[in-house]
């Protein structure tokens, strides 16, 4: 696999493009994220950059502070690694 501006530039057996940094992902599974669609991410600070770490680009938190205090969790969210990286 091919790395180049931090984002896969390739997936193949022999690599043919410019890349800044290639990993040996054989018999390794290669997707471009998950989407975790009932996670309770927004608890905490620690929890999107968590949810990274595991491959999770993206999440839905199914109400970790329920509808009168999802203003609290929304500002969770926006703290995480992963905001407008997309």
């Amino acid at each position: 696999m091919a790395i180049a501006g931090g984002r896969i530039a390739a997936v193949d057996a022999n690599i043919a493009a410019d890349a800044s940094d290639t990993i040996d992902a054989r018999g390794r599974i290669i997707v471009p994220g998950l989407i975790d669609i009932h996670s309770h991410a927004a608890g905490t600070k620690e929890g999107p950059p968590l949810c990274l770490l595991d491959g999770v680009t993206g999440y839905v938190d199914a109400g970790t502070f329920g509808a009168d205090r999802i203003d609290e969790g929304a500002a969770i969210v926006k703290t995480g690694p992963n905001v407008g990286r997309l």
